[in-house]
């Protein structure tokens, strides 16, 4: 039973291990933002959501340009490490123990009871020593405890993360193509702004043949901020229809029986692709279509959601 016991012993002490802490230093000095100073403040305008197809909206945000003097400090963190036995010692330390045992149980008979009791003294001494030689297991923990150690200096730096309070005014100039699409166009505004540019810009009943870059400034008191929107990004491409009575058809062959419907001149159908030299692939309510190419050109214009006249028969 007492051989039992100590095996249970042994067992629960090489699992348990045992953890201390440590507070450490960092290696370089860090920024205390609490106890900056700011010493100028401007507003600056960023582009926080770009325009796509299904909302052609910007949004702009007012960001808090801001040159703050900040304290460079040391801090300490506290971590919490595990270590366990080495596994070596332990079987080193228990052998010599378990030889020293051995040793006591056959001295000589003559031998006094005292020297046997130094000797299982010794082993116990070898046993129990052999499980105090730790390493350390996987990385220190950190509690998430930081203490102030000391200041190194103060640096100076450019923080634009907060949103500027006050309200501003903005005028908008938009070209395109050597083609001006407003200008003078005023807001005011703080915080944040969204500007549709189908509705801004006059752009519902436009259509372009090229893939244009639009080219917009917003001037404030403080900057020029240009924005370059290629049509692409919120437009879409479409077959506009040029010949009279233009079949469309279920699949790219000319036959008398392969025609859905007719439609007239400029009618607008979505472009899917370019499906050979010679056809281009659309889609007729849920069904897929094909339009020569000699019936119809390409052209970008704004979408079905800002448009009726779409199709013609």
């Amino acid at each position: 039973m007492g051989v039992i016991r100590l095996n249970i012993l042994l067992f629960l002490i090489l699992i348990s291990g045992c953890t201390t802490s440590r507070w450490v230093v960092d290696p370089a000095p860090s920024l205390d933002l609490l106890n900056s100073t700011e010493l100028e403040t401007e507003p600056r305008i960023s582009l926080t959501k770009a325009p796509s197809v299904s909302d052609p909206m910007i949004e702009l945000t007012v960001l808090n340009k801001r040159l703050i003097e900040v304290p460079m400090v040391f801090n300490s963190r506290r971590v919490i490490q595990r270590y366990r036995p080495k596994y070596i010692f332990i079987a080193a330390g228990l052998g010599m123990a378990a030889g020293t045992v051995v040793l006591a149980d056959y001295v000589d008979e003559s031998s006094s009871n005292p020297h046997k009791n130094v000797l299982r003294a010794t082993a116990g001494v070898m046993a129990i020593g052999s499980f105090f030689h730790m390493k350390p297991v996987g990385d220190p923990i950190d509690t998430g405890e930081t203490r102030l150690v000391g200041t190194a200096s103060v640096s100076q730096l450019i923080d634009s993360t907060a949103v500027y309070p006050d309200r501003i005014r903005v005028i908008m100039n938009a070209a395109m193509d050597g083609e001006s699409l407003v200008s003078g166009r005023e807001f005011i505004f703080n915080r944040n702004y969204t500007i549709n540019l189908i509705d801004e810009l006059n752009l519902t009943d436009k259509l372009y043949a090229n893939d244009y870059v639009i080219e917009i400034q917003l001037v404030t008191e403080f900057e020029i901020l240009d924005l370059k929107v290629p049509v692409s990004s919120f437009m879409s491409r479409y077959i506009r229809i040029m010949t009279p009575n233009t079949p469309v058809r279920s699949n790219p062959e000319v036959t008398e029986t392969n025609i859905i419907t007719n439609v007239a001149p400029n009618s607008y159908l979505p472009m899917v692709n370019s499906e050979s030299d010679t056809w281009y692939k659309t889609t007729l309510g849920a069904s897929t279509a094909y339009i020569q190419k000699s019936d119809g050109n390409l052209v970008w214009r704004v979408g079905a959601g800002y448009n009726s006249d779409f199709i013609v028969s």
